[in-house]
């Protein structure tokens, strides 16, 4: 009988200070092994069960997904950027 497979986290991933990091890293990581994975700010903001405003849940993960792509604050082993819904 096959183990299951294992996910590992990055040990940077103790290293992401805001808690949205955090969660953004775990909700990339169980989508390993495709090519590309897309959310909506609504359902990551559900997802999340955060309890706060969801305009300032927005406001903070647009600045990480910006802080992200400059690299000030990465993600290990992921990159995050905004898709444009027309």
């Amino acid at each position: 009988m096959k183990s299951p497979a294992v996910l590992t986290v990055h040990p940077e991933y103790f290293l992401i200070e805001p808690g949205i990091g955090r969660f953004l890293y775990r909700l990339a990581r169980r989508a390993a092994g495709k090519a590309r994975a897309k959310w909506s700010f609504q359902t990551i903001y559900e997802r999340s069960g955060s309890t706060g405003d969801f305009k300032k849940f927005t406001f903070n993960l647009r600045r990480l997904i910006k802080a992200n792509a400059c690299r000030n604050a990465p993600l290990p082993s992921w990159r995050a950027s905004l898709a444009r819904c027309w």
